[in-house]
């Protein structure tokens, strides 16, 4: 750590200001207020020892290899020095020191999180991982190293010093379509940086932002063991927060360890496969935020989806493409001699080379043809080494020079994008298929070793799809068998989502359906709800009226998981779920207030069968709508919505009874202030809901049934059921985005109890946690409360400091509901203040009348 700082900074309870303290001797004051002045003393200097009134912190100013300087804050407690970086001059205002005072200070925060580093290590690569996580998403650990180099390759030295770049660059593009080389050019660079590359080989599986960057932080662990922790909780949870926090929580690990490693990159292979909006704009926020030691190389067929103009202008970008992976006539001459054992004449090796153009794969595919060749020279005259020709030249050239028994196990591989002897021998029934699988490697056709025990491989990309195209040509009867031989497979191995994949391109609708049925509250507990979204609208049309329930619960679980993040991708949401439930509607023939089942599901639908989508369709759009209404802050349209669910039946599964429960929750105690008469319903509600078994269920109505007895008076009991919750919460994975929901109704308790520090600590934590979720709802909430706390301490600057920031968050979220809030604190802060004419000006200006109450009126008055 630097030198010990010359500067203090020192909070003054007393007088409610900042006192500074140059080399022993006060120095300077600081109000609240005074941020300009504070922020101009400290871009003139590059430490301080801060002691706020949240915790300690030494501060220093650190240049960046990149440029520019920054602010990183560290803290010591019991032997640890832990390290949080705080950003620029200009964001490194009192309140943002607090904040990470108080972050650095409270052990756990928040404290369901800190637990999961107690668990077991994941075996397969990736330590540290939750169980949710280990169960949810078994990546295999081909994916996270690079395949196994041949014995004899060409290693060209320029481009792999070229690519030594990329560890002093923000982005790395390797861009070139098939059999360029890139895999290969790439796992000889990372070979010799070990400790530096992060590596992940992406597969179409990974089109689900929660699997994508998990995936992505267990290739970081094998960098920086346990790296992540924090934000693999945040990404397995049934209501994960927006990407930016997740990211927030991951760089402030990554800077903390970023001064004790050498830089390091997270390699991403054939990226082409990542055709997800969400997963390009994280991926860009990434790149946007990154700390200065870490670095991006992407590998793809296609450029992708980033502003690489705006990047390759800021000297942020460097590029290789096809024409630098072009092989000159030396390197085709060391391939075919050393790689294929080939000895060609120097007039051979020109020819040829003038005939591939320097493509690798059309060399490899001219070696394995010539070495049965008599007039090498007229083969090659009559050669043409072009992708176009590949598919003829693979079935006429290499397949059908193979023994049957070869021919037919590589035409039933092609359907598997990974394989080991165990898989290969279910879906082709060969019992030597490790001795094939190694004969194959040997004799170089086109199968890669993704390990040094040589368990797993895979088929050249290229090669697989000229294999399928032949399989389709010749057999395509065979192929759903094939895929139903591998799904199975795969789910005796516990990977329901690689089996579910197989069944669909099997187009076993049935079978895909029922596994998707068992999974699909798991895929969303795990926060992979894209991934249930795929599922369901891969589906075909009978099979959508067949598995309706199925389809509806996934629309639910989808709008559920968008409940805290961004509002673009709630919108996102509440699209993707609209389609899923107009697919029902089709396929059952759905118009207005009737369900007309067609002719094909008709017999599969019983009267209350029908009835019950047909609700579950109501409860849907209801929901839909409440959440929109919620956000303009409609309340007449919210009571209508919440009196049409009371007249529905009630639900047998608890999951689709949250629904009305949360509506009835934000109709009558957030609009009507109820509280007293809301205490029997949730207690009722906790009961079934704990019998049920669902954790999230039973925190939401735990969450519920606090505040209604904090607004009915019974302090007590909603205390012990707050600090029951928060229990709960610390033994659970995934949940722990709830419990600031928790800490809010504390430090209301602790304010009614007159145990004000209690609650302006419990609400400052609150705060720091909303922020580092991102839930806007709990910050505004959690800074209006905070005014009226301060207020009552006598606490004007600080009071003051709240309402702007809670005013803020209004205007930037457009969260309409909690504007009048904002003037509710604002009119309390004038009265306080003594500020009597702009709270009479508000007050005659104001016209109270039924139509345009709002509840949050009260506070002000």
């Amino acid at each position: 750590m630097p030198r010990v700082p010359l500067h203090a900074l020192i909070w003054s309870q007393d007088q409610s200001l900042y006192e500074l303290y140059i080399q022993g001797h006060l120095a300077q004051r600081f109000l609240l207020a005074d941020e300009e002045a504070w922020l101009a003393w400290l871009a003139q200097e590059s430490s301080l020892a801060f002691q706020g009134a949240s915790g300690r912190l030494n501060v220093y100013k650190e240049a960046r290899s990149r440029g520019g300087e920054y602010w990183y804050a560290y803290h010591t407690t019991k032997g640890r020095t832990r390290k949080h970086y705080l950003g620029r001059t200009a964001v490194v205002t009192f309140i943002r020191l607090e904040e990470v005072a108080l972050a650095l200070s409270c052990e756990p925060s928040p404290p369901s999180l800190m637990s999961l580093q107690t668990q077991r290590e994941a075996d397969v690569g990736f330590p540290g991982t939750s169980r949710k996580a280990e169960q949810g998403m078994t990546l295999l650990s081909t994916k996270l190293s690079h395949p196994r180099l041949p014995i004899s390759l060409v290693e060209r030295e320029h481009l792999l010093a070229d690519l030594d770049g990329a560890l002093s660059t923000p982005l790395t593009l390797l861009s070139a379509s098939a059999g360029w080389g890139k895999t290969t050019l790439l796992s000889i660079w990372a070979s010799r940086h070990p400790h530096q590359v992060a590596w992940l080989s992406l597969d179409g599986l990974d089109n689900d932002l929660t699997r994508f960057w998990a995936a992505g932080i267990a290739a970081l662990r094998t960098c920086m063991p346990g790296v992540g922790t924090v934000a693999l909780a945040m990404l397995h949870s049934p209501q994960p927060p927006p990407f930016s926090a997740i990211f927030t929580s991951l760089f402030n690990e990554l800077a903390e360890v970023g001064e004790q490693i050498s830089p390091m990159l997270l390699l991403l292979d054939d990226y082409q496969v990542i055709i997800d909006t969400d997963i390009h704009e994280s991926l860009l926020f990434w790149l946007e935020h990154l700390p200065a030691h870490i670095h991006l190389l992407i590998s793809s067929r296609v450029d992708p989806e980033l502003p690489l103009s705006r990047l390759r202008v800021r000297g942020q970008l460097l590029e290789i493409r096809a024409a630098d992976l072009r092989f000159t006539r030396e390197d085709v001459s060391t391939f075919l001699r050393h790689a294929m054992g080939l000895s060609l004449s120097e007039e051979e090796v020109a020819a040829l080379h003038k005939r591939t153009e320097g493509w690798v794969a059309g060399l490899q595919l001219a070696a394995l043809s010539l070495r049965t060749q008599q007039d090498r020279s007229a083969w090659i005259a009559a050669f043409s080494g072009s992708h176009r020709y590949l598919l003829d030249y693979v079935q006429q050239e290499i397949l059908m020079l193979q023994p049957l028994p070869i021919q037919r196990f590589l035409l039933q591989v092609a359907v598997l994008t990974r394989m080991n002897a165990s898989l290969c021998q279910a879906v082709t029934g060969e019992l030597a298929s490790q001795d094939v699988l190694e004969t194959l490697e040997r004799t170089n056709l086109f199968v890669v070793p993704l390990d040094e025990q040589r368990r797993w491989y895979r088929l050249h990309d290229l090669f697989r799809e000229a294999l399928l195209a032949r399989l389709h040509a010749t057999q395509p009867e065979l192929l759903p068998h094939l895929h139903q031989r591998a799904a199975q497979w795969y789910e005796a191995q516990g990977e329901a989502q690689e089996a579910i994949a197989h069944l669909l391109e099997a187009c076993d609708f049935s079978s895909a359906a029922a596994l998707m049925e068992r999974e699909a509250e798991r895929v969303w507990l795990n926060g992979e709800v894209k991934t249930l979204y795929r599922w369901v609208m891969a589906l075909s049309d009978p099979m959508v009226g067949e598995h309706a329930r199925l389809v509806l619960t996934a629309a639910l679980y989808l709008l559920n998981a968008a409940a805290s993040t961004i509002q673009r991708q709630q919108v996102r949401a509440q699209k993707e779920a609209e389609q899923m439930m107009a697919r029902v509607e089709a396929a059952l023939g759905y118009q207005g207030n009737n369900v007309k089942a067609q002719p094909e599901t008709e017999k599969a639908l019983k009267g209350t069968e029908r009835a019950l989508l047909q609700q579950r369709l109501r409860l849907l759009r209801a929901w839909s709508a409440a959440f929109e209404t919620t956000m303009v802050g409609d309340r007449e349209r919210l009571r209508i919505i919440e009196q049409r669910m009371q007249n529905l039946d009630r639900e047998d599964e608890v999951v689709w009874q949250m629904i009305p429960l949360s509506i009835t929750f934000v109709v009558r105690y957030s609009l009507e202030q109820e509280g007293a008469s809301l205490v029997p319903l949730f207690q009722g509600a906790k009961q079934w809901v704990i019998q049920s078994g669902d954790h999230f269920a039973i925190i939401k109505v735990m969450q519920w049934l606090a505040l209604s007895y904090l607004r009915a008076g019974q302090l007590r009991l909603a205390h012990q059921e707050c600090v029951a919750a928060l229990d709960l919460i610390t033994q659970i994975d995934g949940h722990a985005i709830l419990a600031g929901y928790f800490y809010f109704c504390l430090a209301r308790i602790f304010y009614q109890w007159n145990q004000l520090e209690e609650a302006q600590s419990t609400l400052r934590k609150m705060i720091h946690d909303a922020h580092a979720w991102q839930q806007v709802d709990l910050q505004v909430v959690g800074y209006l409360f905070l005014v009226e706390a301060e207020l009552s301490a006598s606490n004007l600057s600080c009071a003051q400091q709240a309402l702007q920031q809670a005013e803020a968050l209004v205007q930037q979220e457009q969260f309409a509901i909690q504007a009048f809030g904002v003037v509710a604190a604002q009119v309390q802060y004038w009265l306080a203040a003594g500020n009597l004419d702009a709270a009479r000006n508000w007050a005659q200006d104001m016209v109270f009348s039924p139509e345009t109450w709002n509840p949050n009126c009260q506070g002000a008055l």
